[in-house]
């Protein structure tokens, strides 16, 4: 009989499709999740596993249009965020559902990070949507959630990877999945199909980045292409070098039994029209990690 398994899945954007193949690979195999610990899209894609939706959102997601995460996301010039959020979560809320985290079958646990007193927030109860809302809410991006009288934004601040968070059971197994590991990436070749989207992507970034440098007022974030990077690319770069120095120092400080990672460099954190691509790497990157572990 196999061990159950205790799964940890960390922040980072798109490249957390990669979730959604590590638990078909672990599911296809016999494994049992008896618990999961998630933050920002670890703790999307794990509290939808928990509610039984996951094929429903992976058909969701792989479905979706050039341009539909786009037409998804509300963007709103504003102090309390770049995106609204409205439109994707209605999206979301039939697959994540009306649960209690207390009743699901699987032991979850989300991450978000508390702005009201500056710590971290750790969601073991109450309602799901509440726990994925905050634990998303990536800074300037998308707009924070109010819960409890506090304010709570993207987990990915203070615990990316919470290795320390999971809940265990004796005899299980520690699997933590990293999709921002610092590993060197060989991007393969681009399919003709996904070439496409990604030209209609950054033409969408390159006039949020202009958007943002006229309401900032700032005429030197006109001169963006000198420098290939506007706003929107600087302020998602800097959270993921955060996320990936954090994430490092998780797990030196709680060493899983199987430890996936999946470069930083496989996809940007918005770029989730490439749903097919990033989850079979998911796929491949656990089938690989049990037959290493299996030779153990």
């Amino acid at each position: 009989m196999k061990p159950n398994v205790s799964l940890v899945l960390s922040a980072g954007g798109a490249r957390g499709m990669a979730h959604i193949g590590i638990i078909n690979v672990l599911e296809k195999q016999g494994f049992q999740i008896s618990s999961i610990a998630g933050t920002s899209m670890g703790a999307l894609v794990g509290g939808i596993h928990a509610v039984g939706q996951l094929n429903d959102f992976t058909l969701w997601l792989k479905n979706l249009g050039k341009m539909e995460v786009f037409k998804l996301t509300d963007f709103a010039m504003s102090k309390k965020g770049f995106i609204k959020g409205n439109k994707v979560f209605k999206e979301l809320d039939p697959f994540i559902t009306d649960a209690n985290i207390e009743d699901l079958a699987i032991n979850y646990t989300a991450i978000a990070s508390n702005l009201t007193h500056l710590k971290e927030a750790v969601f073991e109860t109450g309602k799901l949507k509440d726990a994925i809302r905050a634990s998303v809410a990536i800074p300037v991006f998308i707009q924070p959630h109010h819960y409890l009288d506090c304010v709570m934004v993207d987990g990915g601040l203070v615990n990316p990877l919470p290795v320390d968070r999971v809940r265990r059971s004796p005899g299980d197994i520690l699997i933590a999945v990293n999709v921002n590991s610092g590993i060197p990436f060989t991007k393969p070749p681009m399919k003709a199909q996904l070439i496409e989207k990604k030209s209609l992507y950054r033409t969408a970034i390159e006039k949020i980045n202009h958007s943002w440098a006229e309401h900032l007022n700032n005429n030197n974030n006109h001169n963006h292409n000198n420098h290939k990077m506007g706003m929107f690319d600087l302020l998602s770069k800097s959270v993921e070098i955060m996320q990936v120095r954090l994430s490092e120092a998780s797990v030196k400080n709680c060493k899983p039994d199987i430890m996936i990672d999946i470069s930083y460099e496989c996809c940007d954190i918005f770029e989730f029209y490439r749903a097919e691509e990033i989850i079979t790497m998911g796929k491949k990157a656990m089938e690989k990690a049990l037959i290493e572990w299996k030779g153990v």
